[in-house]
């Protein structure tokens, strides 16, 4: 049987600009399809509450109480109209959520979360299962109705998936044994669901079983202390990340 030849170093990187100019126009195509949809899509319900919410947040930070979301991610889509950009008030001089101008900016904050997350999370299996896995999960993913039908709403939903996505990924990626780093950026990853819904918090159980029934070739007790360790460091880089951004909105 001949044998493949080993492909020579024009080759692998014509192969590489190829797949880079696939993810491109794949994220250009997602990208220019959801902002045409976002201008044609009406305010939702879901939507002026989040802003409204998030604009609160901003102007009163941990005070206002979060009954229902934590505000963090809330706060963020409002940020074009709170400071980024003259928002147009309504007759009682409040920003008018529904309004197109603020609408829209908010909206392609949104929009700009689901478009780095789709090629944080496609640069992430890449390294798991080679480059023509990633450009078929990065092709899906850029084609999904339901993707694209988050990306064009001001709605907690799409960072909500994102973090949800990302924790089973890097927990695949980083392996049985995570270094301090690894298990920083998983932390990251749960917080960043943690500042859309309060569900988010049932990553940290998934997380704990993922290590205690990972490798059953060593001791349980030492199964018991690894979980015990990487979730405690998880979780506490998690709630400290969140900790933070009401603390600094606090003292300023």
């Amino acid at each position: 049987m001949a044998q493949e030849r080993p492909k020579s170093a024009p080759q692998r990187e014509g192969r590489r600009l190829l797949l880079l100019l696939g993810a491109f126009l794949l994220l250009l195509q997602f990208t220019l399809r959801a902002n045409d949809s976002l201008k044609l899509k009406s305010p939702v319900w879901d939507e002026t509450l989040h802003l409204d919410y998030g604009a609160l947040f901003l102007k009163h930070g941990p005070t206002f109480d979060a009954k229902d979301h934590p505000y963090a991610y809330a706060a963020l889509l409002a940020l074009p109209m709170a400071g980024f950009s003259e928002p147009v008030l309504d007759q009682s001089g409040n920003i008018a959520t529904a309004h197109p101008h603020n609408l829209w900016s908010a909206r392609r904050i949104n929009l700009a979360v689901a478009v780095l997350g789709l090629a944080l999370m496609a640069w992430l299996v890449l390294g798991l299962f080679g480059p023509w896995v990633a450009l078929s999960f990065l092709t899906l993913g850029s084609l999904d109705p339901a993707w694209i039908a988050q990306a064009r709403f001001a709605t907690t939903d799409i960072a909500h998936g994102l973090g949800f996505a990302l924790v089973p990924i890097l927990l695949l990626r980083f392996g049985k044994s995570p270094n301090t780093k690894e298990l920083i950026a998983i932390g990251a990853a749960v917080f960043l669901a943690l500042t859309t819904k309060f569900s988010a918090l049932i990553l940290l159980p998934l997380i704990f079983g993922n290590y205690l029934f990972q490798d059953e070739s060593v001791e349980r007790a030492q199964r018991l202390k690894q979980a015990l360790r990487h979730t405690a460091l998880i979780a506490g880089t998690a709630l400290g990340l969140l900790l933070l951004v009401f603390e600094v909105h606090a003292l300023t």
